[in-house]
């Protein structure tokens, strides 16, 4: 009873644990099918900022609402991406560049692959993956005492469960065919994958600046009349 009492006491301060990834080389292609995903690509685990959900919103507008849990690296030579992190008490990651201010207890999770997260009038199009599943939100404590609630927290490219924008498709879908988001478009690869990312063009909302110039020529052409 002893023991198991300061088993608990030390479970107590510890963070919850909290691997991703994909497997061992996982086959990743972009929009064109045939060109693969490689390490100029980022490889983030995270969440959005409460209220935004991404199946609504611009795709112009996640970038500053995305909050990032953790960074993985991708080896093109084993073609492999995995990481580990924790999560505090506070709900905060100590992830490679995560936000660490942002309380991620109860959120919910995506995996976001990306060339570029940032659209702009030079590049408008970008490569881009955005996936989730029906278990990937955390838990509501950061530092969980014995049991099954001190067990590492999991989420990997076979349970993902839907597609915001991107194909997966992992094996126990069921359905003879991979999940494929509504956002983007893509050739669909011709051989066996496990994800594919889409490509997006997205229109970047005016500057003030240009705002203002069409308010003027606005005006001018209302004189005329």
């Amino acid at each position: 009873m002893a023991l198991l009492a300061m088993a608990c006491m030390i479970s107590h301060v510890q963070a919850r644990t909290v691997f991703w990834g994909g497997p061992t080389g996982a086959v990743l292609y972009q929009s064109d099918g045939v060109t693969p995903v490689d390490d100029s690509f980022t490889f983030q685990l995270g969440s959005f900022e409460v209220g935004f959900d991404p199946t609504t919103q611009s795709v112009e507008n996640w970038a500053s609402n995305w909050r990032v849990f953790d960074q993985a690296a991708y080896n093109n030579d084993t073609q492999f991406f995995q990481s580990t992190a924790l999560m505090n008490e506070f709900g905060q990651s100590n992830g490679v560049n995560a936000s660490t201010s942002f309380d991620f207890r109860s959120q919910r999770l995506y995996l976001w692959v990306y060339d570029s997260n940032v659209f702009s009038t030079q590049t408008p199009t970008n490569e881009m993956a955005l996936f989730t599943g029906d278990s990937w939100v955390l838990p509501s404590t950061g530092n969980p005492c014995c049991g099954g609630d001190s067990l590492p927290l999991q989420f990997y490219v076979e349970n993902m469960t839907a597609a915001i924008t991107g194909n997966v498709d992992p094996d126990y879908d069921g359905n003879g065919g991979p999940i494929v988001g509504s956002i983007g478009s893509a050739t669909q690869p011709g051989t066996v994958y496990d994800f594919q990312t889409h490509s997006i063009t997205a229109i970047p909302e005016p500057s003030l600046g240009v705002l203002s110039m069409l308010g003027f020529v606005a005006m001018i052409l209302r004189r005329k009349r």
